[in-house]
């Protein structure tokens, strides 16, 4: 069955979705943008600069050793057009004060090799927490080196525009944790009559998570999602264009 096998579903649509460059942004989960725990090959705009929080529920965090859910804040620049960073502070909840693990902080870094066009997908490799020493990893709980690949189409009897994700990450980087090892991907669904609402399901090489977005006052992403059909997770961010 599909269900059983995502991927196999996921690279079927994608390759049914190879023709217009219609992305559809959002930050993820994890602050960069995505869908709802995994990232895109879309970058945001030059100059864009994005604020967040999210909640990550501990029955899928290896990092807090599946006990303690968290929150977490975020800052997100596309300073150049094809360059994005990105920096995430973790806060686990109900954890001690005293514990020497209550936070935790993630650099990112995404590098876009090609934008989409009429029949070439966008193309990004990124890289997360990556400034702890090589040797040790001691401080690295969300580790992950990919390479993803976006694109859209606009079906216009529907009235609707359908985008897939596809990529792979490593475990190149010595971490004490990792995401997105493995294959990946995710499908996000926008209906022109209802223009400010997203609806998206994705596979993180771990498990299927499904959610909805809604876009309010043209800059305020609001998100909210079910991983792997037993736990929420959810973001709210906001944008703003530093350049004109």
């Amino acid at each position: 069955m599909c269900f059983l096998h995502p991927l196999k579903l996921l690279v079927f649509v994608a390759s049914i979705i190879w023709c217009l460059p219609l992305p559809i942004n959002g930050q993820s989960s994890s602050g960069i943008p995505g869908y709802i725990r995994i990232p895109t090959a879309t970058l945001n705009r030059d100059g864009t600069f994005y604020i967040g929080t999210s909640f990550l529920p501990k029955q899928h965090l290896e990092y807090t050793f599946f006990q303690y859910d968290v929150a977490t804040a975020f800052v997100s620049l596309t300073f150049l057009p094809f360059v994005e960073v990105d920096f995430r502070f973790t806060r686990q909840l109900n954890l001690p004060s005293y514990s020497n693990h209550v936070s935790d902080r993630m650099p990112s870094i995404r590098v876009r090799l090609f934008k989409e066009r009429k029949w070439m997908p966008s193309i990004v490799v990124g890289v997360h927490d990556f400034l702890t020493s090589i040797e040790s990893g001691d401080a690295r709980h969300f580790q992950s080196s990919y390479l993803v690949i976006t694109k859209g189409l606009f079906i216009p009897p529907a009235e609707l525009t359908v985008e897939a994700t596809m990529g792979f990450g490593a475990d190149w980087l010595v971490s004490r944790n990792y995401e997105l090892t493995g294959f990946f991907g995710g499908i996000c669904l926008n209906w022109k009559k209802v223009k400010w609402i997203n609806l998206m399901a994705d596979y993180d090489s771990e498990v299927i998570s499904l959610g909805l977005e809604a876009i309010c006052f043209s800059h305020l992403f609001i998100k909210g999602g079910i991983v792997n059909f037993d736990s929420f997770t959810g973001c709210i961010s906001y944008y703003i264009f530093l350049k004109k």
